[in-house]
């Protein structure tokens, strides 16, 4: 659908989620613009490192390191919603399907492979993939 691109791709996906949820995130722009900005400063900070004293480069450094921390954020915020949808609308059901607890679903799982059975208590088909 036009106008819907941005879905397409984790982090306008997980922002159209945040915003839907009212959640306070960062743009998937400013973060890739802050990681980009941030490689710029630290190639021109190798560039110059032997021409200009340490001290007088701490506060490009530190700026470096701010705009890093800011991309990390938001990198963070993009996948962490990303994994709350996938486990409330995957893991949850899954878990409940099972009659076991989320914090128990993983080892279930494999539990369920080593006995070759689907997670709704098929039989697993040799060379089908499990589900």
């Amino acid at each position: 659908m036009k106008g819907s691109e941005h879905l397409l791709l984790d982090s306008g996906f997980a922002a159209h989620l945040a915003h839907m949820l009212d959640i306070p995130s960062l743009s998937p722009a400013v973060t890739e613009r802050a990681a980009d900005v941030a490689t710029a400063v630290e190639t021109e900070l190798k560039k110059i490192q032997d021409l200009v004293p340490d001290q007088e480069l701490q506060i490009l450094k530190r700026y470096a390191e701010a705009l890093r921390f800011i991309a990390e954020v938001g990198f963070f915020q993009s996948r962490f919603l990303i994994e709350y949808l996938r486990q409330e609308m995957v893991d949850r059901p899954r878990a409940g399907r099972l009659g076991v607890t989320l914090e128990q679903l993983p080892m279930t799982v494999q539990l369920l492979k080593l006995a070759r059975k689907n997670s709704d208590g098929t039989p697993w088909v040799e060379g089908e993939a499990w589900r």
